[in-house]
């Protein structure tokens, strides 16, 4: 597929704001009104269960990973993400990521990512935050599910809840910052025989926000993790004022995610289902 993402600009459509088209755009702000409106009211209920899919279908393949996370050399939390492959053309990924925080706040999130096998465009997401911190618990929730090229997204905290609908450009991708396995829907995308700097579209979870990020291919490295030297490709990765430092060894695994004040450093690879595809 190719890889130059749409650079549009999404329009956002609240339950408090109106967007801003002018006069002349009546029956346009009226058919996407009704595009809207139809998932909306499919999904009304639903957000915090777990996604719906059709049945019967099968696993063919599955792996889990975990990585550590470490702060200025000090382990702080970990990782762990399974991605399974199903019989309905569906990749699936379930993520727990702990963080203890330096000011003593404990982070604990439970995320699901639906993609479609070939193209890996999101279908659906979910993400469960729970902070701890000084005798008090409270978790903030994120549910987003596709139609077309609108996402319905629907964030809950324990004081309010409220939905956005938003259009994006075709081939957005899913990218929270604070999770390393989010990389593998761009580097599925990578076209690695054209090289050089890719642009992608990006859409932040957290803060319901369409950004441009892009990956650049640069030469091998030898890493070490653990005490443990491997080869690597480096790749440079720039999302607004984030940036990474991702290896990937020849596998397609992301052995390492370097953040500056936060690295990433896969410590367990495991293939669960030898019927790989």
């Amino acid at each position: 597929m190719s890889n130059s993402l749409s650079a549009n600009h999404p329009e956002y459509v609240t339950d408090s704001t109106h967007s801003k088209w002018g006069s002349s755009g009546v029956v346009i702000r009226l058919a996407v009104l009704v595009f809207v409106l139809i998932p909306a009211v499919l999904l009304a209920g639903q957000s915090d269960k777990k996604m719906k899919r059709a049945e019967p279908r099968k696993l063919v393949y599955s792996v889990t990973s975990t990585y550590n996370i470490f702060q200025v050399d000090k382990q702080i939390g970990s990782e762990t993400v399974t991605r399974n492959d199903y019989s309905d053309n569906t990749v699936d990924f379930q993520s727990t990521i702990t963080l203890q925080l330096p000011n003593g706040a404990g982070v604990s999130t439970k995320g699901e990512l639906l993609l479609e096998d070939e193209s890996y465009f999101p279908m659906g997401y979910t993400s469960v935050r729970t902070m701890k911190q000084a005798g008090t618990e409270f978790d903030n929730g994120t549910y987003i599910e596709w139609f077309a090229n609108v996402a319905l997204m629907r964030r809950k905290t324990p004081a309010s809840e409220d939905t956005t609908h938003i259009v994006l450009p075709t081939g957005t991708a899913v990218l929270d910052v604070n999770a390393a396995h989010h990389l593998y829907q761009l580097l599925k995308w990578y076209d690695f025989e054209t090289g050089g700097v890719q642009g992608f579209n990006v859409l932040d979870p957290t803060l319901a926000k369409l950004y441009s990020a892009s990956l650049r291919l640069l030469a091998e490295e030898t890493i070490t993790i653990d005490g443990n030297e491997f080869v690597a490709s480096r790749f440079d990765f720039n999302r607004d004022k984030n940036t990474a430092k991702v290896y990937v060894d020849a596998e397609g695994r992301i052995l390492k995610v370097d953040q500056g004040y936060m690295v990433y450093e896969l410590a367990d690879w495991s293939e669960s289902t030898a019927q790989k595809k």
